[in-house]
């Protein structure tokens, strides 16, 4: 990833009540303190005034891979559907993260992107350790 402005770029499903920012923001965190990545992340990388959809595309064309953040909310995002799209279509490496029990794998919809990919777990041992 050395030759790249972005390593990784986080797609996800905001959630209700953004809970999955919460969660992202969290592993934004431990993957920029942990490991040095640089990270885009719409909260931080998308400032008012700008397009969103093409501070999106800018920021995937300039990632090495895309972490895809797998929730229930994930696969019915419209939003969502675009950037795993795009990230197919651009040949990013898909890194998927189940973030609950409740998503089944490969997630309908998303089948014949994902069902080739290995995915981790990063599931909580208790609630509180998300917020």
């Amino acid at each position: 990833m050395a030759n790249r402005k972005i390593d990784l770029f986080l797609s996800y499903a905001w959630g209700d009540q953004k809970y999955n920012q919460n969660k992202v923001c969290l592993l934004k965190q431990h993957l920029v303190n942990n490991f040095n990545y640089k990270i885009w992340i719409d909260m931080e990388s998308v400032n008012v005034g700008l397009q969103l959809f093409e501070e999106i595309e800018k920021g995937m064309r300039e990632a090495s891979a895309v972490i895809i953040v797998m929730t229930k909310e994930y696969p019915l995002s419209l939003n969502c559907k675009k950037e795993i799209s795009l990230a197919d279509a651009l040949g990013k490496p898909l890194i998927p993260l189940m973030f609950d029990n409740e998503t089944e794998w490969p997630p309908r919809g998303l089948g014949m992107y994902l069902s080739g990919s290995v995915y981790l777990k990063f599931l909580p041992t208790e609630k509180k350790n998300w917020i």
